[in-house]
């Protein structure tokens, strides 16, 4: 799948760990400017929409917490992100919480 993402801060500063912002239901990157940019001026954040959402086209599957948060871990994947600091807003939340439970490797912390 096609996930559509923003990177903002150093790019891989190793520490401290990047952090992975997912949005809330019904909403994209653009809703999470703000805390984008407030959390970049020390870290890498990486920010992107979830099926459906935004600009990441909608597919024929399910869609479920647990698909978003193997979603989220194949973003982490593709871009060579070893471990991110997790913050989900709303359903991002839910999101962040299957990463953590599916693939607790990726999160430092949530």
């Amino acid at each position: 799948m096609h996930l559509y993402f923003e990177v903002y801060g150093e790019i891989w500063s190793p520490t401290p760990a990047p952090l992975l912002l997912i949005p809330g239901a019904f909403m994209a990157t653009d809703s999470m400017t703000e805390w984008m940019h407030a959390f970049a001026s020390d870290r890498t954040v990486i920010v992107f929409d979830q099926q459906g959402h935004g600009r990441t086209p909608d597919i024929v599957r399910a869609m479920s917490y647990e698909q978003f948060g193997d979603d989220a871990a194949e973003l982490l994947r593709a871009l060579g992100v070893k471990s991110a600091d997790v913050l989900g807003y709303s359903q991002g939340g839910g999101v962040a919480l299957q990463l953590a439970v599916r693939q607790v490797h990726w999160c430092t912390g949530w």
